[in-house]
């Protein structure tokens, strides 16, 4: 990645300044460039991926993180290591990776840079151990998709969300889908005990494991819950050249039958 640093300047920093560098520099690089590669090659799983690529900048060895700079000009180098990262991939063989054709990325339009975002949020989902810790992410994540500049009521939320998956809101397919959506998030029985998936484990401290008692039913929760998610962001990314302006005609088409 092109960067503009003296090698003379790089070499005299301290130890702390040269792991602080690595680390935004690892940053930057996912951002541009890794979460999106997560998200066209990974799924958000129960379990974790096999496919999860490590931090950019990561090396085989323990805890070791390093960066090679190169100046094309003078044919000078540098490298420069260190232990970043608190946490290290440990299952599966890694992604493996080819040549991308560039015109798949997002555009730089207004709704490009929320995908950006959300490729972000994606990425952390899939690095998340705990399943319940899964479950609730992937909910906030549908609310910002929904609602990337404001704040909503999930009741607001599964409306937005149901139209890209179900384009006829005049269906029972649809209706059934805004249940769903309650089941997920605060429904409540006929005693007004909350039943709710997300409200059991944020407010209650219920685990999913308890609440989704198989291991099949679970798989199809994340699995669903990845359709969700997906369904929205690839919308997005077909018209990140948009401003919100224009991406809000665009949604409006999502309903017309």
């Amino acid at each position: 990645m092109p960067i503009k640093l003296s090698l003379d300047s790089l070499s005299h920093y301290s130890h702390e300044k040269h792991l602080e560098l690595i680390a935004n520099l690892a940053e930057t690089i996912s951002k541009k460039y890794m979460n999106f590669f997560t998200y066209n090659n990974c799924e958000i799983t129960y379990t974790s991926s096999d496919l999860l690529p490590s931090f950019p900048s990561q090396t085989f060895i323990k805890n070791m993180s390093a960066i090679l700079f190169v100046n094309l000009k003078s044919k000078e180098a540098l490298l420069i290591s260190g232990a970043v990262f608190s946490t290290q991939v440990t299952k599966g063989l890694g992604l493996v990776l080819s040549q991308p054709e560039w015109d798949i990325f997002p555009k730089q339009g207004d709704v490009g840079k929320l995908v950006i975002h959300a490729f972000s949020l994606y990425a952390q989902i899939i690095k998340t151990d705990s399943a319940s810790s899964k479950f609730v992410q992937i909910l906030s994540l549908l609310e910002f998709l929904a609602y990337p500049t404001e704040y909503k009521n999930f009741k607001d939320v599964k409306k937005i969300i149901a139209r890209y998956v179900i384009k006829n809101t005049n269906t029972i397919e649809y209706q059934n889908l805004l249940k769903r959506f309650e089941e997920l998030t605060g429904k409540k029985d006929a005693d007004k005990k909350d039943i709710g998936l997300r409200t059991r484990i944020v407010h209650i401290g219920d685990r999913i494991e308890n609440l989704v008692p198989t291991l099949k039913e679970r798989e199809a929760l994340f699995k669903e819950l990845n359709e969700y998610v997906k369904c929205v962001i690839n919308h997005m990314i077909e018209h990140s050249n948009l401003s919100m302006n224009e991406y809000s005609i665009e949604k409006e088409k999502l309903i017309r039958i």
